[in-house]
């Protein structure tokens, strides 16, 4: 996935982002700032549908996913003294909690060196960009069984299966309203498009329906 390092911090890397104006949606937010900070248009390849959720510091942010992104593409952020650098992070170097380890510095798996609190804005998004990925390569591999990898798109845009250098990237807006997050996002980073396989099958007879309806007593039409 793609990160970005902001001009002033240069120990952190996080995801394009930027506060949500008024009225605006998060969606339009992500496409603003992913162009801003990284001169790439994502206005269509973003669905509004596809995105991560998550609390931090009492803010909620919207990551969302894009695929689709050329490897060799050119960032060049349009804003002055706000954007260091612009690199791609195989999602499997990436921890998903303080407690996951990550490579040793040194390590070629690491060569930035980074530390867990490098990542402290990406730690949150992770685990749900790794299910995401996992549920897109399944999809790939049912609609075409020839296909063995499939790229990521990380946050408000990002990143990538290291075997597969295809595409990727993604995208992040943020609030400063918290009412709007369900705690199942908070816990596993799902998406408004997640059904529980207990509900795959679930299907209502609507004439049986129609029948008790009719025959329960006091019922008007």
């Amino acid at each position: 996935m793609l990160l970005v390092q902001g001009y002033w911090s240069r120990t952190s890397w996080g995801f394009p982002k930027g506060k949500v104006n008024e009225e605006e949606p998060p969606h339009v937010c992500a496409v603003r700032e992913v162009d801003e900070e990284t001169g790439y248009d994502i206005s269509q390849l973003i669905n509004p549908k596809d995105y991560l959720q998550q609390v931090i510091n009492d803010q909620t942010s919207w990551l969302y996913l894009i695929h689709g992104v050329p490897d060799d593409t050119k960032f060049a952020p349009k804003t002055k003294k706000e954007i260091r650098d612009i690199k791609w992070f195989p999602i499997a170097s990436l921890p998903s909690s303080k407690k996951e380890e990550m490579p040793p510095q040194n390590d070629p798996r690491n060569p930035l060196n980074l530390t867990h609190n490098n990542l402290y804005m990406v730690i949150p998004f992770v685990r749900g960009l790794r299910k995401w990925l996992a549920n897109r390569q399944k999809t790939s591999k049912i609609n075409d069984p020839r296909q063995h990898s499939m790229s990521s798109g990380g946050r408000g845009s990002r990143q990538s299966h290291n075997k597969s250098r295809q595409r990727r990237s993604a995208s992040r807006s943020e609030s400063f309203s918290s009412d709007t997050a369900p705690a199942n996002n908070q816990e596993y980073g799902l998406t408004d498009n997640f059904v529980p396989k207990a509900w795959s099958n679930f299907r209502i007879n609507r004439n049986e329906m129609i029948n008790i309806i009719d025959s329960t007593p006091g019922w008007t039409k």
